[in-house]
């Protein structure tokens, strides 16, 4: 399905290890990743490993380059690695809330001007890509692929191709609707100032209406915005 040259980067949570990496390693893609728990690591300029979390007191606010490390002790995996605070003080009673936890995230994208910025905002992306899992999967609010029920390999994958087709054009209209001022006619309630329902969700509405017209400046705007 991809192009030869097509170098896809790959976002995964901490619930992937140094195998995953390798795996996608071999493939020619790239992995932006998170690393936490009980991972140990070693920073180019010391003898010894350390844990995640006492690398986390460095963390700041913005994020900052780590530089090159060697990322677990039984496997000596050398990537780059990123350290984004998330705006919290860390107390020891925040130990167990996930949310105030700094991301130490890794990957295989070469090193360049803004790296760490770059890695965060790739990473922070990952929220939207389990929506769009969701948006897909679901048979309420999305396209109930679910519900598939084959058991062949080929056929799924010409049905997850398909999927992401129509998932693609859902993303377009929805959001070229929002920006003619469609989505209003939608909401159930007045809010104006943020988004209220998601692009692809309006898009699924709005193929229930072959009749609503939609000028192809506004297309070309919502083409921008998802870019």
């Amino acid at each position: 399905m991809l192009p030869k040259d097509c170098k896809p980067v790959i976002v995964t949570d901490a619930g992937f290890k140094v195998p995953w990496l390798k795996q996608v390693r071999k493939l020619g893609w790239h992995y932006v990743a998170r690393v936490r728990g009980n991972v140990k690591l070693k920073l180019a300029e010391q003898d010894k490993f350390i844990s995640v979390n006492q690398l986390y007191r460095q963390a700041k606010k913005d994020p900052k380059s780590v530089g090159k490390i060697m990322l677990a002790q039984t496997q000596h995996y050398e990537t780059q690695a990123v350290l984004v605070g998330k705006g919290y003080k860390l107390l020891k009673r925040d130990k167990n809330k996930t949310y105030k936890e700094p991301w130490l995230l890794v990957s295989s994208l070469a090193d360049c001007h803004g790296y760490a910025d770059k890695i965060a905002k790739c990473y922070s992306s990952r929220m939207q890509i389990e929506e769009s899992f969701r948006d897909q999967k679901s048979h309420r609010y999305g396209l109930g692929s679910d519900l598939h029920g084959t058991k062949k390999k080929s056929r799924l994958e010409i049905l997850l191709l398909l999927a992401a087709l129509v998932n693609w054009f859902h993303y377009l209209l929805g959001s070229a609707a929002e920006k003619a001022g469609l989505h209003l006619r939608y909401q159930a309630n007045t809010v104006k100032n943020r988004r209220v329902l998601a692009l692809n969700f309006l898009g699924i509405l709005l193929c229930k209406e072959p009749k609503q017209r939609i000028r192809r400046q506004y297309y070309q705007q919502g083409l921008k915005q998802i870019l």
